[in-house]
């Protein structure tokens, strides 16, 4: 892994990385290819606390995934769990990670059901 792909993680369109970006940014500085959790919408915040950095990022729930530089995903399979999204947004948030330059992305939109248990539909980003 070079210097150059290190620096463009935090400086390819002079966006700031997402929450918990610069523990991935570090792990592949170090050579790690973590299986990254991206938390997106409603309880991001919340769930993203559960998983320990670097396998996990977050789009606060008040945030335009478009503001932040996901570049960091580059090579890697992410799962999105996009929590109360409609199904456009996450497909939209998943096709920009692709362009970003994930290699997979598994999108699940999760919500609680009636009893308060979390279910999940599965969708899978293909390039434009």
């Amino acid at each position: 892994m070079s210097t150059t792909d290190s620096k463009r993680w935090s400086k390819s369109l002079r966006l700031p990385l997402p929450a918990y970006g610069r523990e991935l940014a570090e792990a592949r500085r170090h050579g790690q290819k973590p299986n990254v959790f991206i938390h997106a919408g409603a309880r991001a915040w919340e769930r993203a606390k559960l998983r320990t950095p670097p396998e996990v990022l977050c789009c606060p729930p008040d945030a335009d995934y478009r503001q932040y530089d996901w570049s960091l995903c580059r090579g890697l399979s992410v799962t999105l769990v996009a929590w109360g999204m409609e199904s456009q947004a996450i497909d939209d948030f998943a096709q920009h990670l692709v362009r970003s330059g994930a290699e997979l992305v598994c999108a699940l939109n999760a919500f609680e059901g009636e009893g308060g248990e979390v279910q999940s539909m599965f969708y899978r980003a293909r390039p434009r």
